[in-house]
């Protein structure tokens, strides 16, 4: 879904802005843009059932796979497996990670993440799709740790933690777009 993706990249895009040059309206719009795109990933799903139904409906073929031919269950599970369960599985994933990140949070006294950081966490798996989520959550460690011991080697952090608050939204640009180039190859 090429769409998605180009939705994804400009949400991405616009939170990263927010977050070098107006972190102060961060929080907001980071808590705004999820449910934004929660509808948005949604509406897309939707309308690709119904683009579907309607593609079925014009073919005498494939007329065979509608009622009264099959029972809608056909046209119900086929669209539930085609255009559903990604976004679902990656809604849920980021519903997991946006409670527990607050949840855990909350019980540290704010020790991990700036207020915005677990809405921007989120948003980043919900925007990553299914499984590119899988792939986000594994680059997104991968960059911490390897940050970590930059700083470790270069010998600028002594007790303190690094803060993981810029690489949320890179990273899930990134993953996307590699996401997007191994799924539509540029033609040659």
């Amino acid at each position: 879904m090429l769409l998605v993706s180009l939705y994804s990249l400009i949400i991405l895009a616009i939170l990263l802005g927010a977050q070098i040059w107006r972190p102060q309206f961060l929080l907001q719009l980071a808590e705004y843009s999820f449910w934004l795109s929660v509808f948005f990933i949604f509406f897309v799903s939707s309308y690709l059932t119904l683009q579907q139904y309607q593609i079925w409906l014009t073919s005498p073929l494939a007329q065979l796979l509608l009622p009264p031919h099959q029972p809608i269950g056909y046209f119900i599970q086929y669209s539930i497996t085609r255009f559903w369960t990604g976004p679902m599985i990656a809604f849920a994933m980021a519903l997991i990670a946006l409670v527990a990140a607050k949840l855990l949070n909350k019980k540290f006294q704010e020790r991990f993440f700036w207020p915005a950081e677990p809405w921007l966490f989120a948003t980043g798996l919900l925007l990553a799709g299914h499984p590119g989520w899988m792939y986000y959550t594994a680059a997104l460690f991968a960059v911490a740790i390897l940050w970590q011991l930059l700083f470790v080697i270069t010998g600028k952090s002594g007790h303190e933690r690094v803060s993981t608050y810029y690489l949320w939204l890179p990273v899930a640009i990134l993953t996307i777009l590699i996401n997007t180039w191994f799924r539509f190859p540029p033609s040659s």
